[in-house]
């Protein structure tokens, strides 16, 4: 038996998804994909052309049916044929930080665990 408790554990809960996402690598847009599945750290972009492991890129996820835009940098932490994990480094702006957490909690089976790991995150809290 391990020493380590819960050594698989995510730091956030993932859930499902289906979002439009736009991947930008180098400032060149790749075709349309699909955002698979979601945590604040990132997602699985599925796509027909994935990006290449370490690649550092911009992630923009759109909500269908709304002007609303979640904007995130990251790179590329796995390439599988149909797709590509990326961690997402940086939220950029409140708003992105907003409709994520919403987008999370919304599709969540356990929002009262994501709201415990929003809220044991001291980099998610607002300044009072």
């Amino acid at each position: 038996m391990s020493d380590v408790p819960f050594p698989h554990r995510r730091e956030f809960s993932r859930v499902p998804v289906h979002l439009r996402a736009e991947v930008l690598v180098g400032g060149t847009l790749l075709p349309e994909g699909i955002m698979e599945s979601l945590s604040l750290k990132g997602g699985f972009f599925r796509c027909g052309t994935p990006p290449a492991e370490g690649v550092r890129c911009e992630v923009r996820l759109h909500l269908d049916g709304t002007a609303v835009e979640v904007h995130t940098q990251g790179h590329v932490v796995h390439r599988a044929a149909d797709g590509a994990a990326i961690q997402f480094d940086e939220i950029v702006g409140v708003d992105s930080l907003d409709h994520l957490r919403n987008l999370i909690l919304f599709n969540s089976h356990n929002p009262a665990q994501v709201e415990q790991e929003f809220h044991d995150h001291i980099g998610l809290m607002r300044d009072i």
